[in-house]
């Protein structure tokens, strides 16, 4: 027996936290001894949504999931819990039943069948995915002030790290509004939470612009723009 799923509307980018398999047994002919129901996939999910003979053979590999006949209640669902690696984000997510190495003539009562599954109205199989969705990093600017004529300080505060890992935070900046990571920049050590950074190697009585960023496994963020103006570089000097 195949069962579809179509799981395309789960997001590219999404971290299978767990899958279950939802059956409803309608009737069951043997659920003596250790007899074991193998829930299995294809090594590519295929696209198409309806029964064919491909899909017994695509459908053959080790299995992702099982339950015992015996644990089977009647007139219920049973809850099987399956491999997180199985499901496709881009289209359907197929799976089909077998018994050893026979296949079940899965929803088709009419035929001698060692299980049959009711698939309609409330009683349909469902499959269930829990997932998280990892996002870009959020962070602010928090300050950005002149403490000479070659220097300044600038202070940044990552206050999400979007469910991934932070591979860098710090404070970018240029002549220009809104710099990158492209332009110079002064990494800080450390994930979420309040950072302050040394900039250095400034020019004298010019404008410039920092932001925070911080970067994690989707991308980059940034903070709002923030100006400050060097000193000047010039001494002054006294005379009798």
């Amino acid at each position: 027996g195949l069962l579809p799923f179509d799981t395309s509307s789960l997001p590219d980018n999404a971290s299978i936290v767990s899958v279950t398999l939802s059956l409803y047994c309608a009737s069951k002919q043997n659920d003596t001894g250790s007899e074991t129901l193998y829930i299995v996939g294809p090594t590519t999910q295929p696209s198409n949504t309806s029964y064919t003979n491909d899909d017994y053979n695509d459908i053959g590999g080790s299995a992702v999931g099982t339950v015992a006949l015996n644990s089977i209640t009647l007139n219920q669902f049973t809850v099987i819990g399956l491999s997180t690696s199985i499901v496709s984000l881009t289209g359907y997510t197929k799976l089909g039943l077998r018994l050893g190495n026979d296949w079940v003539g899965v929803f088709e009562a009419e035929k001698t069948n060692t299980l049959v599954y009711d698939r309609s109205g409330a009683n349909e199989a469902v499959l269930t995915v829990n997932y998280t969705v990892t996002t870009a990093p959020t962070v602010s600017t928090t300050s950005a002030t002149t403490t000479g004529a070659y220097t300044a300080s600038a202070a940044g505060n990552v206050t999400s790290d979007g469910g991934g890992t932070i591979s860098e935070r710090g404070v970018c900046y240029s002549l220009t509004t809104n710099p990158t990571i492209s332009d110079s920049k002064v990494a800080s050590a450390g994930t979420t939470g309040s950072y302050t950074v040394s900039i250095s190697g400034l020019v004298p009585t010019k404008t410039y612009h920092a932001r925070a960023y911080c970067t994690n496994e989707v991308g980059t963020s940034y903070g709002d723009d923030l100006s400050f103006a060097t000193f000047s570089g010039g001494f002054l000097f006294g005379m009798n």
